[in-house]
């Protein structure tokens, strides 16, 4: 006769194996965003948005941008460090650039900002580099 501690004790394992799987393969996908806001010719908000993704992202992968890491940095600390790299590459995928002046009593007042909306990037982090490729959504 089988005892229902042991049954439970496997199940309870073999859930528990599963999760941390399923946890693992979607942990490797990002979602990255950012804005800068330049007033009058200087920096004068900078936000970067890093988070991983909740559920698995639908599309199709884009060419990638490789990033070495000798350190093994974190994603966020990696990015910062190379930011323009990483700025180019998103140029490519798509900026949206709102600008504003205004010229009253010989003054020039400018307000631009520079906005990355929420994409989702996939991830693969090795020990000297870091590989990240845009998931470009599949139009119906």
């Amino acid at each position: 006769m089988r005892s229902r501690d042991a049954n439970n004790a496997f199940s309870f394992r073999f859930f528990s194996l599963i999760f941390f799987y399923s946890s693992v393969l979607f942990a490797d996908e990002y979602l990255i965003s950012y804005r800068d806001v330049i007033v009058n010719s200087k920096l004068y908000n900078h936000q970067f948005y890093i988070s991983k993704s909740m559920q698995k992202c639908q599309g199709i992968k884009q060419p990638s941008l490789i990033l070495e890491n000798p350190k093994n940095l974190k994603l966020q600390t990696l990015l910062a460090s190379q930011e323009t790299k990483f700025y180019l590459y998103t140029q490519q995928i798509g900026l949206e650039l709102k600008d504003k002046s205004v010229q009253k009593n010989m003054i020039i007042n400018s307000k631009t900002s520079i906005t990355f909306k929420t994409k989702c990037f996939d991830v693969d982090v090795n020990e000297n580099f870091v590989k990240i490729a845009y998931i470009k959504k599949e139009k119906n």
